[in-house]
């Protein structure tokens, strides 16, 4: 079975190589219009996928239409140094008063009994 478009885009997204189209969409410095088609025709090499040019082009279109928000969202100069996210979750209103914990030993739990 031949690869296509779709399983190039899996792979490619997938990839741990760090080479190819992932490396091109984490540089900050490297706008969707610095992937071409030829870009694509490069990472064919590495992930042992192949496409003809027209595919390669709509390949340009889906890469562009990808990294157009994210690059709207990275103008935004969001901080990344907030608080971190909650590790615990309580649903708890903050008036919420729980009643003392009841603490009973059950017969496994209770001490040995020595006999002399």
């Amino acid at each position: 079975m031949k690869n296509h478009r779709r399983e190039f885009l899996k792979i490619a997204g997938a990839s741990t190589l760090g080479v190819g189209v992932p490396r091109a969409m984490a540089q900050d410095d490297a706008p969707a219009a610095d992937i071409t088609t030829s870009t694509f025709a490069e990472a064919e090499k590495l992930t042992g996928v192949s496409n003809d040019e027209s595919q390669r082009e709509m390949l340009v279109e889906t890469i562009g239409q990808i990294l157009e928000p994210a690059s709207q969202i990275r103008a935004q100069g969001i901080a990344n140094d907030g608080p971190a996210p909650a590790l615990v979750f309580d649903p708890r209103l903050p008036q919420t008063v729980l009643p003392d914990p009841v603490w009973r030993l059950s017969e496994a739990s209770a001490p040995p009994v020595t006999i002399q």
